[in-house]
Parts: structure tokens; C-alpha cells; sequence
């Protein structure tokens, strides 16, 4: 094989390679934090977009759990990317023991900072109802292997 042959094929292996990169955050955690927990109810999350899987530690405000740290875990809905590549979560929580209850996520980073939506719907005689909305809290992001 000549050589002009080989170093074009190793370029192109080297860019195919750097392109994928961005790929690459398939096989890790995205793991954030609520920036201020005084006024989060989820303290914590952790993503596995490959299991298509989101765990949160959330903090109950019930004044019989006050103080304890309760696990949700959510299922991605959908994983998109935002227009500069940046991914986007949605993801829907079932409480344990509840049918009728639906906690909806999105994840997404605007201006440069990770910020969580939610809403809880609730099923009343087989129709949804909107329970809560939150305004959407920051958090602090970053991937984890």
C-alpha cells in the first residue's frame, strides 16, 4: 500500500474517531445537583441514558417525612439534543404504590446552565389532572463514567 494511501486512511480513522466523541456520552452518567437544596425537592439526579434510566433523591416535604431523602426512579421518555448539540432529558416518575400519579421532568441546559422542570398530574376518574408546577430550579451537571 503506498504511503499517501495510509496516512489518507489514518485520517480519516483519526477524524472518524474525534467526530464520535460527542457519542461518547452515551456510556456515562449525568450526574447534577440542585444548586439550592433549601428549595428543591430533588436534591439529586443521575442519568443513565444507555438503561434510558434516571434516579433522584428527592427530599419530602410532608411534615411526617420531614428531613428524610426519598429514591424515585424515572424512566427517559425521550433523549433529544438541543440546537447546539447539548442533550435534553424527559423523563416520567410513578411513585411506588401509586397508579394515579405521574411526576414529568424535562433536563436541559439554557445559557449555559442545567436547569429541571417538573409538573404531577393525577388521574381522577380516568382523566388527567394538573397537580404542580414548578417554575424550574438550576442545577450543577457533569458526566461521570
Amino acid at each position: 500500500m503506498p504511503s499517501f494511501i495510509r496516512e489518507k486512511t489514518m485520517w480519516i480513522v483519526a477524524t472518524l474517531l474525534l467526530s464520535l466523541a460527542p457519542v461518547c456520552h452515551a456510556s456515562t452518567r449525568l450526574i447534577c445537583r440542585a444548586v439550592d437544596k433549601q428549595y428543591a425537592w430533588v436534591q439529586q439526579i443521575e442519568i443513565d441514558p444507555e438503561r434510558r434510566v434516571a434516579h433522584l433523591s428527592v427530599a419530602w416535604s410532608l411534615p411526617v417525612r420531614a428531613g428524610e431523602v426519598g429514591k424515585l426512579e424515572a424512566v427517559i421518555e425521550d433523549m433529544s439534543q438541543s440546537q447546539d448539540g447539548v442533550p435534553i432529558y424527559a423523563f416520567n416518575a410513578y411513585p411506588q404504590g401509586s397508579t394515579e400519579l405521574t411526576n414529568m421532568f424535562k433536563l436541559f441546559r439554557l445559557a449555559g446552565k442545567w436547569r429541571l422542570i417538573g409538573a404531577a398530574t393525577e388521574s381522577q376518574n380516568g382523566k388527567p389532572a394538573l397537580r404542580a408546577i414548578d417554575s424550574g430550579l438550576p442545577y450543577t451537571c457533569a458526566y461521570e463514567k
